[in-house]
């Protein structure tokens, strides 16, 4: 229906602004590295699940997916692995 394409795209357009927001903040505050970590239910994706057991990574680094950080909208990710997407990117101090 139109409501739930609606909801998915306010959805996916908030995460992944969300998680670029927090990322370029970490920067600032000298964060070398960061996590990927998802929901952690059965709804989560097994490339996702695969870049959180990636662990930390280097603050510009990519995953192993080739994002940034989840959600990314830079036009290098597969539609499949942005759309929905519910999984948080944290700081790590030093990696």
């Amino acid at each position: 229906s139109e409501d739930f394409r609606s909801k998915r795209i306010a959805q996916t357009e908030i995460i992944g602004a969300t998680n670029d927001g927090q990322l370029k903040a970490y920067v600032e505050a000298g964060m070398e590295g960061k996590e990927w970590i998802t929901a952690r239910d059965e709804k989560v994706r097994e490339s996702h699940r695969e870049c959180e057991a990636q662990g930390a990574i280097g603050i510009t680094s990519q995953f192993i997916n080739g994002l940034q950080y989840p959600g990314d909208r830079s036009g290098l990710a597969e539609p499949g692995d942005v759309i929905n997407c519910r999984c948080s990117v944290l700081p790590v101090r030093k990696v």
